[in-house]
């Protein structure tokens, strides 16, 4: 009779903390929602953006508060399993749980387990509902294409893109038009098989139509090594029209930062970039890095239970709070740090994305046995 209820007892305290755990979340998360939307209320006041419902400033700061929350997420975690440790230290239910025989550290990796969970659920739900807001939010300020720096030339003010328009490799060098869809003026250079450049076109009036380009008042040279005069190949066209797989709109997405491209698209953003000739390199960092939020989730929920399970008289809460606290934010901003060394190809794809989680998890449970 022992035996059988045994695994209902065990299933029962999973659901007990579980259920602590999540109570914990929930309440970390509506305190940083609210001190996210009070600093972004402040910023957006004075932003004169239209008269949508969606352009009011109440409505554009509450559309930038998933974004900021995804980003602190880890941290979230983290206070939200200290709280949920130190309480059952302190109401005495963690030596409750750990009078019937199961061990204190089995208590925090079961709400581990939670939290992996959540990791996943983060990636594969809450990650495109935030790709969501922000976009909505995109739109409504029309500050899509200022934002990446990887697109938008400083230097000169100019628009690079790299497309495959008419089975051609692509450059464009485009000045948009502040008034309109179109733009002020365009460079496009094609090339050849070999990649070596064949043709040189400028015109004053290009438009972004649904499937490619449209030039109007098109001159043209002629490239390559076997030309000696370039421009005895000049000619003059009245409209010249590239098609590309890609429409307006889907471009101008794909071309935006890594941190933009959810785990649902990977297979269609290599597609393109492998299209456009594009380095990967930073988009497999960045799903790297998702991938890895799981295992994130764990550790922070190791970190901050694993001060608790000091025996009651030894517990001292200001010292342990302090201690989760530090070795927490130390595991974001390694995990950060690392993150930003693999987008500069200063450490390999692979140990940017799993080196700190991996090895903080390890730690981790090291941790835990030595302080029990």
């Amino acid at each position: 009779m022992g035996a059988e209820t045994r695994p209902q007892s065990a299933y029962r305290l999973t659901l007990f903390l579980w259920r602590k755990f999540f109570r914990s979340l929930v309440l970390v998360t509506l305190g940083f929602a609210c001190v996210t939307y009070l600093l972004e209320l402040e910023r957006e006041f004075g932003r004169d953006v239209g008269d949508s419902f969606v352009q009011h400033p109440a409505v554009l700061a509450l559309l930038q508060v998933p974004e900021a929350l995804f980003s602190l997420l880890p941290i979230i975690v983290l206070l939200g399993s200290l709280n949920t440790s130190l309480r059952l230290a302190r109401s005495n239910e963690l030596t409750i749980i750990q009078s019937i025989g199961i061990a204190g550290r089995s208590a925090i990796l079961r709400m581990a387990i939670l939290a992996t969970l959540f990791g996943i659920v983060s990636i594969t739900l809450l990650h495109p509902m935030v790709l969501w807001s922000t976009q909505v939010y995109v739109d409504a300020t029309g500050s899509m294409v200022q934002q990446d720096p990887r697109v938008l030339v400083e230097k000169d003010g100019y628009l690079w893109i790299r497309e495959e328009l008419n089975g051609q490799q692509t450059v464009l060098r485009l000045k948009q038009d502040p008034d309109s869809e179109g733009f002020l003026s365009a460079n496009f250079v094609t090339t050849d098989e070999r990649g070596s450049p064949a043709q040189y076109l400028i015109s004053d009036k290009v438009t972004r139509l649904p499937d490619g380009w449209r030039l109007d008042d098109v001159k043209m040279w002629q490239l390559g090594s076997e030309i000696l005069n370039v421009e005895s190949t000049a000619t003059e066209l009245d409209h010249i029209e590239f098609h590309t797989a890609y429409s307006a709109y889907e471009t101008v997405q794909r071309l935006t930062a890594e941190e933009r491209i959810h785990i649902w698209e990977l297979r269609q953003q290599v597609e393109f970039m492998e299209q456009a000739s594009l380095r990967r390199a930073n988009l497999f960092v960045h799903i790297f890095s998702l991938i890895s939020l799981p295992v994130v989730f764990a550790t922070m929920t190791i970190v901050g239970g694993a001060g608790a399970l000091r025996p009651a008289p030894m517990l001292q809460i200001p010292s342990t709070v302090i201690v989760a606290i530090l070795a927490g934010l130390a595991v974001f901003f390694m995990r950060n740090l690392a993150y930003v060394l693999g987008i500069n190809d200063a450490v390999p794809l692979l140990s940017a994305s799993w080196t700190v989680p991996v090895a903080t998890l390890l730690l981790a449970f090291a941790a835990i046995r030595y302080v029990e």
